[in-house]
């Protein structure tokens, strides 16, 4: 499944899109993000848990892309490279697994005798065939997108359904210093994003854009996840379910928008804060097994940065090399994917960032990092040999460098007033 759609790519399927001016002098207090989905329990905790680690990690795995023996492939062209050193950052940084369930708008039909309000209409899972191709499950593992119809009302001979797709996806995150020790920060199409209704609505048939609504629960914070290890060896520090999630109220703004009408600006706040538990050991707090990072708002652009995350999509491009496939003669060349990554891996970029010159504040990064890289820290001052440093922006959204057609650039929102009154609220949080 492709991971968090905005870092894909800036405007697909978006409509009629702005990059307007922006409202950054103007500070608002930040927006719960579906609160009824909190895990604020050790048995609600201990449900998302199950959720992603039942079916022999099916979920999970789900979204790791599969290159058998070719790869995943580097070139020395690339700009972004697995993190291979030791250091602080292995651990801060993780996975951010949540589930997104589109709505679509509710039906009525004659009703039928066992109708009850509850009740599944029709049930079908689906997966993503080695094509490319949305298919039906033929076996539980596979079980990844679930569309279901369910009653919802039953009243003067008429029957009331609505249909969902829900499906498992993820971003990146990374634990920062913070009063309650448990808290990360994200992405905020990481907890709410619109332009999932744009390139999922029509999964499974044609869908008007802003009629279908779009709601991420289930959150689990990995950190220092490695996918190159079996079952819950991935997850060495442990699993931790969010007990709460906020974003910015201007992204929150742009999450309720038709995205007909989408304005890019919305990016520059593209930000979210989560607080993390874990249920086996209650009372612990994630700074507590994992450290945690500086963070700091209003800093200068004009900075070498590290970004970090761990992408999981295909190529933005292909290149030709003289390495054969198994069973081909010596010497044959063939076309593969220049940036290959399969999720499995802590990647990074590192370079000089520079003022977005679309977006307004963004910072900007030449990185070739993909979809699941959403919500990775960007660090000033990063020291690679003891992997620490300063988090002043998280992995949005990238565009192609259309000055030299290599690689792309990557944008991050620059840390500000607004993100600072984020990161304050939900710090002082009870986890």
């Amino acid at each position: 499944m492709a991971a968090a759609l905005a870092l894909g790519t800036l405007a697909a399927g978006a409509g009629e899109v702005q990059a307007a001016d922006t409202d950054s002098a103007t500070v608002r207090p930040p927006v719960a993000v579906n609160q009824a989905a909190w895990a604020t329990g050790i048995d609600r905790q201990n449900a998302v848990i199950a959720y992603w680690t039942s079916e022999d990690m099916a979920l999970w795995n789900a979204n790791n892309t599969d290159y058998g023996v070719d790869g995943p492939n580097y070139s020395n062209l690339d700009e972004g490279r697995i993190w291979s050193r030791p250091g602080a950052v292995n651990q801060t940084v993780g996975r951010l697994y949540y589930r997104q369930t589109l709505t679509w708008p509710a039906t009525t039909r004659p009703s039928r005798p066992g109708d009850a309000i509850g009740t599944v209409d029709s049930k079908q899972w689906f997966h993503l065939d080695s094509t490319g191709a949305y298919v039906p499950a033929d076996t539980t593992a596979q079980h990844i997108f679930n569309d279901s119809t369910t009653v919802t009302a039953v009243a003067d001979g008429t029957t009331t359904t609505v249909r969902t797709v829900a499906y498992p996806t993820e971003c990146s995150a990374n634990a920062v210093d913070s009063a309650n020790g448990s808290t990360v920060l994200s992405a905020g199409h990481c907890v709410s994003n619109p332009l999932a209704v744009v390139a999922l609505g029509s999964l499974l048939g044609t869908v008007q854009k802003g009629s279908v609504s779009a709601t991420d629960d289930a959150w689990m914070f990995i950190p220092g996840y490695d996918g190159t290890k079996v079952g819950l060896d991935q997850a060495p520090y442990g699993l931790w379910p969010a007990t709460a999630a906020y974003t910015t109220a201007q992204w929150n703004d742009f999450a309720t928008l038709n995205p007909n009408t989408v304005n890019l600006s919305n990016f520059n706040y593209d930000v979210s804060a989560l607080t993390v538990a874990d249920p086996t050991r209650p009372g612990v707090r994630l700074t507590d097994v994992v450290g945690s990072q500086h963070v700091a708002f209003n800093q200068p652009y004009n900075q070498t940065m590290f970004a970090f995350g761990y992408p999981n999509e295909g190529s933005w491009d292909t290149v030709s090399t003289p390495v054969p496939a198994p069973g081909q003669a010596p010497g044959t060349t063939r076309q593969i994917s220049r940036y290959r990554y399969d999720g499995r891996s802590l990647v990074e970029c590192n370079g000089s960032t520079w003022k977005d010159f679309i977006l307004k504040t963004d910072y900007e990064m030449t990185c070739n990092m993909t979809g699941g890289a959403s919500g990775g820290p960007w660090f000033q001052d990063f020291d690679p040999v003891s992997g620490t440093g300063t988090q002043v922006g998280v992995s949005s959204t990238k565009y192609p460098n259309f000055v030299s057609g290599e690689g792309i650039w990557m944008i991050a929102p620059h840390f500000e007033d607004n993100d600072r009154l984020l990161y304050d609220t939900v710090q002082n949080l009870t986890p």
